[in-house]
């Protein structure tokens, strides 16, 4: 085969303790008063309520993380994944199967009794996976990300996880949470046929011209 080997953009993961006091215990001061202010005014006021999906309402959750991700793409001025309806079919269609083998977490956070987050993630053993999110714009004043994320690594911990994983890109947010970054490769692979080495051949002249340019 030909193999075309290339970086990628970094994945972000976090090593969970085993309780939600040791956690907050490993960050920096101030971003541990942020995250017990959130609490108090949050959470524990009954402001904001993360649910997660169940079998029976699957469906609606999923609905509703479809809805508020091409929603806050749009409002960035980008298209939402879910946009593309051969991608969103898909995902309808092998959610409950995945959810039936125990390796979904979907989520939604509701603030003010509205759904303003909604997150969908893939689970092992060990480890969840953030694979993609959704937030409503219009709240964003409150940091609905935040507050879905606090969620999650709550009840991460609680199941016994032990590796919480971004995933790849290199947004910002991310080394708030504690994460440490993993260089990671793209890998591109081509049958041995005429046609596999001209599309090789034609990845290659692509990666020089983009790196003459950068």
């Amino acid at each position: 085969v030909f193999l075309m080997r290339k970086a990628a953009p970094n994945t972000w993961r976090l090593t969970l303790p085993a309780s939600w006091d040791e956690y907050l215990e490993s960050l920096s001061k101030n971003r541990r008063k942020r995250l017990r202010r959130w609490e108090r005014g949050y959470f524990e006021s009954g402001r904001a309520v993360c649910h997660f999906a169940e079998a029976e309402n699957l469906a609606e959750f999923t609905e509703t993380l479809i809805g508020l991700h091409n929603l806050r793409r749009r409002a960035l001025g980008q298209p939402g994944a879910f946009e593309q309806e051969q991608f969103a079919a898909f995902h309808r269609a092998v959610m409950p199967q995945l959810f039936a083998e125990g390796r979904l977490v979907v989520s939604r956070l509701d603030l003010d009794s509205l759904p303003v987050a909604a997150e969908y993630l893939l689970r092992d053993e060990h480890t969840w996976y953030a694979y993609q999110s959704g937030i409503d714009p219009r709240a964003m004043e409150d940091g609905p990300g935040g507050l879905s994320l606090m969620a999650l690594l709550r009840r991460a911990m609680e199941e016994g996880c032990r590796t919480f994983d971004f995933l790849r890109g290199d947004e910002e947010y991310k080394s708030h949470w504690g994460t440490t970054s993993h260089a990671a490769v793209r890998l591109r692979v081509r049958g041995r046929t005429l046609r596999g080495g001209m599309l090789h051949l034609a990845d290659q002249l692509r990666t020089l011209t983009q790196s003459e340019v950068g």
